[in-house]
């Protein structure tokens, strides 16, 4: 199915942007995953009504959910490649986060729901009646879900589509959903306890609850702005470092907007001495070598180093000692001395990591303090507190 479906849609896919490959993966696995869905539904809702098996008829209503959410995915990808208009210059790719945030309430919807029916049959006890006929629905169903969940997994890594991936999981959550079905239909025909069959529902629920919950962590975190890809952000600094003028890198913010639409700004650091001409010609190339490798936009702004003054060299080794003894993972950057007509003033960029068991205003105290102690009490200290944007670190 997927490769006639690919024929289909990607029949011109050297020819296509990114965007437009990867709604036509999008519609693809949506496509794909409504046909299967509502196929498999039709077909347990059949083997529950011959049964009388809550669990096979809540493992139907279950896959008719999937088929719901399936829709929903596919209207997301079409919309989401939309072009950047006045009102949404950076384009509709976050509509794909909201259509698999949809989806994944209605995982959690159809799980309150099969959870409440199946605690009622606990107390209703109806006869449940295991045909051949069940039993090879069931395992079919479990052989199409494996395939769906191998698909939806090749093609959400190929795209990145954190609402692919979402599906890739709901449909191993349900190969082990249908399994717990199969089992509680044989020990009900072994032993004669009808109970079980309800018990096996509340179960079939748990899984398809965790699918949803895992679900709504993974489609909505890109909505709120998670911390970037580690392996992006590692790519990113090599490439800027590996020009000879550059001696660091700051400040690096990654925007997404939605698949192919990443904005990418951070500041270079080089010699306060070079000429402007050759570093705005090596930041051109590794703007020129980090958009064809991420498909990205990227801004780079230049901030001068001074390494030739004895006074800069010598109180910026003593700052960074004084920031060492306060706590190691605290650095700084762009610093500076500005002399005035009655005082000299240290101005800085503080990177202080989140959670830091300090506050912004007790950091500010100490650094202030030791610098009065240790450098002289003359000085002046200019600090902005700065958080790193590009890495999710844990922090004590």
């Amino acid at each position: 199915m997927i490769s006639l479906l690919s024929h289909f849609f990607l029949k011109n896919e050297s020819a296509m942007t990114e965007i437009q490959r990867h709604k036509a993966w999008g519609m693809i696995s949506g496509l794909a995953g409504i046909l299967l869905n509502l196929l498999l539904a039709l077909t347990k809702f059949l083997a529950g009504l011959a049964t009388g098996s809550i669990a096979v008829t809540a493992d139907a209503l279950n896959n008719l959910s999937d088929a719901a959410s399936s829709i929903v995915t596919l209207i997301g990808f079409r919309l989401s490649s939309q072009e950047a208009d006045p009102e949404h210059p950076f384009g509709h790719g976050r509509i794909e986060y909201l259509a698999g945030f949809i989806v994944s309430l209605l995982i959690l919807l159809m799980a309150v729901e099969l959870f409440r029916d199946s605690v009622l049959g606990l107390f209703e006890s109806k006869p449940v009646h295991l045909t051949i006929l069940t039993a090879a629905i069931l395992l079919l169903s479990i052989a199409v879900k494996l395939y769906m969940f191998a698909y939806n997994r090749r093609i959400g890594r190929l795209t990145g589509s954190a609402t692919i991936l979402a599906a890739a999981t709901d449909s191993l959550s349900d190969v082990l959903a249908t399994g717990v079905v199969l089992v509680s239909l044989f020990l009900t025909r072994l032993t004669g306890l009808n109970r079980i069959d309800a018990i096996a529902g509340i179960i079939v629920a748990s899984f398809i609850c965790k699918a949803g919950i895992d679900s709504i962590r993974d489609t909505s975190s890109p909505l709120l702005g998670q911390a970037p890809d580690p392996n992006m952000v590692r790519r990113i600094e090599e490439i800027v470092c590996s020009y000879p003028s550059i001696l660091g890198v700051h400040d690096l913010i990654i925007h997404n907007y939605g698949p192919g639409r990443i904005y990418v700004s951070l500041h270079a650091e080089a010699p306060a001495n070079s000429r402007l001409l050759d570093i705005h010609d090596e930041l051109d190339e590794a703007e020129d070598a980090i958009r064809r490798e991420f498909g990205c936009e990227i801004t780079i702004h230049v901030d001068p180093i001074i390494l030739d003054d004895p006074e800069v060299l010598e109180k910026t080794g003593q700052m960074l000692g004084i920031l060492e003894k306060i706590d190691s993972r605290l650095s700084m950057h762009d610093f500076r001395i500005v002399h005035k007509k009655s005082k000299t003033k240290l101005v800085f960029d503080l990177l202080v990591p989140y959670g830091f068991h300090l506050s912004d205003e007790q950091i500010l105290t100490q650094i202030r303090e030791r610098v009065h102690r240790q450098m002289g009490a003359d000085l002046v200290c200019s600090i902005h507190i700065d958080r790193d944007f590009s890495a999710d670190r844990q922090t004590q």
